[in-house]
């Protein structure tokens, strides 16, 4: 039997290629009758232990850009990464969220960048809205077997909302009010107590009020989120007690950076906090709204050497297709011959020229 958590490495060739590694997985499930000569394995790579693992809490920072966002977090979270140095847009405010999978969606989808594993077990980040060279055509002669041209989502649309979140440093607030805690004689170290307020920028005043004398906060340890405290009891009773941690947090002013059509796409995402990435935001959904055809999905010969991120483009007389875009999503199937099925996105929506 396979334990959970061994690494297993896949690798596909084909007539016309070398042996080709298709990533780093680790086993999640093992599933097999007694009597069985076959398993059915499922395996996961490292995005599923990063959204499984507990969210780092590193301090909030000010003015950075979406590239040292990724750097500190993916670092913290002790995984091999590549970012792509052109997401140079710049954050008034960076924080996490309350789990790593939020984080990295929201903060994915407000840089328009792509984050996923290579087939070497890395994760990498590339900003979508770059352009770059296209590095397969797929036509009816050679790979593809079909294409499906469904009626277009965007057309449910017909124009676009963007939300900015602009972010602010609130006045000094009560962050935490413990009420009615009871303080043994001798000291009391806390468990780990979520702020009320989150992000908390700084605690600048912490208070212990008691009914008797002899009580003292001895000291505290603070996060953006939550707080660890050590109280003391020297006197001879039990001591009935309320402590107030008082700071700086974040508050958000939500408005309408952009609005068009009657039935319009809306995005409202905390990671959208200045002009710049607001605008950004504007043309591609804007665009995606005008589309046609935003996506293409097809079924093709399978390819290894194609990757997730790359630009293809689709030439077919049979289904009256020229078509360039990214690919979203590719899976392998094998069942006597390679087949694979791929979504790609118009690169026209996505490229900023």
């Amino acid at each position: 039997k396979i334990k959970s958590g061994v690494k297993v490495i896949p690798y596909l060739r084909t007539k016309n290629t070398n042996w080709i590694q298709m990533g780093v997985f680790y086993v999640n499930e093992w599933n097999a009758t007694i009597t069985s000569l076959q398993a059915t394995v499922s395996c996961y790579d490292d995005l599923n232990r990063i959204f499984n693992s507990d969210p780092p809490k590193p301090p909030v920072r000010e003015q950075i850009t979406i590239a040292d966002a990724y750097e500190e977090l993916l670092t913290a979270l002790s995984a091999p990464h590549v970012i792509d140095p052109s997401l140079t847009n710049v954050l008034d405010w960076w924080y996490v969220l309350s789990d790593n999978r939020a984080t990295l969606q929201t903060l994915s989808t407000g840089a328009m960048a792509a984050c996923f594993c290579n087939r070497m077990g890395i994760v990498n980040v590339i900003n979508m809205t770059t352009p770059k060279s296209v590095r397969a055509t797929i036509t009816d002669q050679d790979q593809l077997i079909s294409a499906e041209i469904k009626q277009s989502l965007s057309k449910e649309f017909d124009g676009a909302i963007v939300m900015l979140n602009k972010h602010q440093l609130t006045d000094l607030k009560e962050l935490l009010n413990i009420k009615d805690l009871v303080l043994p004689v001798g000291t009391l170290n806390s468990d780990t107590t979520q702020f009320a307020v989150v992000p908390v920028i700084r605690v600048e005043v912490a208070k212990l009020i008691s009914n008797l004398p002899n009580t003292q906060l001895v000291t505290f340890s603070a996060t953006p989120y939550d707080v660890l405290y050590t109280l003391s009891n020297t006197g001879d009773d039990t001591a009935n007690v309320t402590l107030v941690f008082s700071g700086r947090s974040i508050e958000i002013l939500k408005s309408e950076y952009f609005k068009s059509g009657i039935n319009p796409l809306s995005l409202d995402n905390i990671y959208v906090q200045t002009p710049i990435i607001a605008d950004q935001q504007r043309q591609i959904l804007t665009r995606f709204a005008n589309s046609n055809l935003p996506f293409l999905d097809l079924e093709v010969r399978g390819n290894p050497l194609l990757h997730l991120g790359d630009k293809i483009t689709v030439y077919s007389e049979k289904y009256s297709i020229n078509f360039t875009g990214y690919i979203l999503r590719q899976q392998f199937n094998y069942t006597g011959a390679l087949h694979a099925q791929i979504r790609l996105i118009a690169a026209d929506i996505l490229e900023v020229v």
